[in-house]
């Protein structure tokens, strides 16, 4: 009878103790290779990587730009095995972009907090360290891309089977051009 007790008393200390492990490495901010690996992700193959601090986008620099990453629709600079999500004036940013010369970065961002109300296209350019709304519309906003780098195309969804495209300045926001995709 005793030696049953003891038997389930370890059966139990040891599950309660492998439970405990698992569950605070699932929640640790410490991500090994094995979690969400690829080098085009952020995470640095063959290392840990420490999830730190928020970063602000207007201190990247022009060479930052290459170790910016997005994954599960935010965005991360990683450096030095220190993770840390992208931010704009403390809100998330999404859909960052480099232009072709990689000097500037595109980003959309939630103007009112975190709503998606209306949607912000910026455009940072990392020279002048500037930070510039070029575009401003509802949540029918869609994707961007930049055709060169004074020149982006941001897809706007007018309906079913429509979508219209406004071709801006990425330095002053003007409006160049206008057409219906489909």
């Amino acid at each position: 009878m005793k030696k049953q007790f003891f038997m389930t008393l370890l059966v139990v200390f040891t599950l309660s103790t492998f439970f405990a492990i698992k569950i605070y490495f699932d929640h640790a901010d410490i991500r090994s290779p094995n979690s969400q690996t690829a080098e085009n992700e952020g995470i640095i193959t063959g290392t840990w990587v420490v999830v730190g601090p928020p970063i602000e986008v207007e201190v990247l620099s022009e060479s930052d730009l290459s170790k910016l990453s997005t994954r599960y629709y935010q965005e991360y600079f990683t450096s030095e095995n220190l993770e840390r999500e992208v931010v704009y004036n403390g809100n998330k940013i999404r859909s960052m972009q480099t232009s072709p010369s990689k000097k500037k970065l595109g980003f959309y961002f939630s103007p009112n907090g975190n709503s998606l109300s209306e949607i912000s296209l910026i455009v940072f350019d990392t020279t002048k360290k500037s930070l510039k709304e070029i575009y401003r519309n509802s949540i029918r906003t869609s994707n961007y891309e930049w055709k060169d780098d004074e020149t982006l195309a941001v897809n706007y969804n007018c309906g079913t089977a429509c979508m219209y495209r406004y071709v801006v300045s990425a330095n002053n926001g003007e409006i160049l051009d206008e057409y219906q995709l489909y």
